[in-house]
């Protein structure tokens, strides 16, 4: 008799040591869960700021040099093209970054929105 309790304890001693690590485990994947998704979610909110282009702002009219435009002529001369915005135009020369430098600098941001024709003088 005395031998089955042992046993019976030994055994729930056992299964509980074996839960508590089954939660340890289950407690470890969701904090790594968690922390997956915080990096997840904190690289989605911060579009606006990443550093990469986003694919809804390609602008495919930077693939064609223009000379096979409709009205282009036979004295046109090609301009640059470019599959990623020219994103990288400024690498390696001095940045304006605001400043007014006298001796040249290159500015990459250029933002421009085309007023609609019927709207052109505001």
């Amino acid at each position: 008799m005395l031998t089955r309790i042992i046993l019976g304890a030994a055994v729930l001693a056992g299964a509980a040591l074996a839960q508590q690590n089954n939660n340890q485990q289950n407690n470890n994947q969701g904090n790594n869960n968690q922390a997956n998704n915080q990096g997840n979610n904190q690289g989605n909110n911060q579009q606006g700021d990443a550093t990469q282009l986003l694919a809804n702002a390609i602008q495919s009219g930077s693939f064609l040099d223009g000379t096979d435009a409709l009205g282009a002529s036979d004295e046109q001369v090609a301009s640059e093209t470019s599959e990623n915005n020219f994103i990288n135009f400024c690498a390696g020369q001095t940045l304006t970054n605001g400043l007014q430098i006298t001796t040249g600098s290159c500015n990459g941001i250029r933002k421009l929105c085309a007023r609609p024709t019927f709207d052109i003088y505001g």
